[in-house]
């Protein structure tokens, strides 16, 4: 990972997005090594997740105690427990559909212990199957997809952190981080979803209170009238779809409207 860092996998060189990419592809995979037949610990599990932790603040320029949970939200990578059941939960299916010749199937029936029923099988993953399993890994990534979306619901429905409850409540990309702008323009875009800006806490000018992301919605210094002149979403219409329809008509002012 730090050799990436440094040939672009940071804040100032490839965007989020692609960083995130390129970490899933080249650096977890080596974390995952032998995971799908490993019996964790408790303590294991927090290791790695520290591990996942340590590279994702060095795309955004993180200190060492920075929370990862945003950046994990916004770029929708998994945490390292969702990845170690998914793991689990392929190596338990591809178990069961081996030949009865094979050596694993012989040694599961044979031996009066085996590791796969009395460890991997009680994985919440794997239990949480339906009944037949998905036959295609289509359908078994499909339910994947749907198994964490029910987890993220709850933890959002049930959390207290202020900066998860504001972003998207779905298992998407987070759209700030590929809409049209300059490196600048989306790095304070991100650093205002990570809860970054402004950084160390400073006085505001008004006198009233810190700069914070709640008190500049009630800064004296900032005009009322700007926040009453903000354009109002149509009816029947998504916020979103009218703030990427604005964003169009300023990157394609000639183009007409479909």
């Amino acid at each position: 990972m730090a050799i990436l860092n440094k040939i672009g996998v940071n804040r100032q060189g490839f965007s989020l997005l692609l960083c995130s990419r390129l970490y899933a592809t080249f650096v977890r995979p080596k974390f995952e090594y032998g995971l799908a037949i490993s019996r964790l610990t408790a303590t294991d599990l927090k290791s790695i997740e520290n591990l996942q932790d340590r590279c994702l603040r060095l795309l955004v320029g993180g200190h060492r105690t920075s929370s990862t949970t945003i950046i994990k939200h916004i770029t929708t990578l998994p945490s390292m427990r969702h990845r170690i059941d998914v793991l689990i939960t392929r190596y338990c299916l591809r178990a069961r559909s081996l030949p009865g010749s094979c050596l694993l199937s012989l040694l599961s029936t044979t031996l009066p212990v085996s590791r796969i029923k009395i460890h991997l099988e009680k994985n919440p993953l794997f239990m949480a199957l339906p009944s037949p399993a998905p036959s295609s890994d289509t359908r078994l990534k499909t339910f994947f997809r749907q198994y964490r979306e029910r987890q993220l619901t709850s933890l959002v429905t049930s959390t207290t952190q202020v900066l998860l409850r504001a972003c998207r409540p779905a298992l998407v990309v987070d759209p700030i981080l590929y809409v049209p702008a300059t490196r600048a323009e989306r790095s304070l875009l991100v650093r205002w979803r990570l809860g970054w800006l402004p950084g160390k806490p400073e006085d505001c000018p008004c006198g009233r209170d810190r700069r914070s992301r709640r008190h500049f919605l009630e800064c004296d210094l900032i005009p009322s009238f700007l926040w009453s002149d903000l354009p109002r979403c149509p009816p029947g219409l998504l916020s979103s779809l009218v703030v990427f329809s604005s964003l169009d008509a300023l990157v394609h002012p000639t183009s007409l409207p479909s």
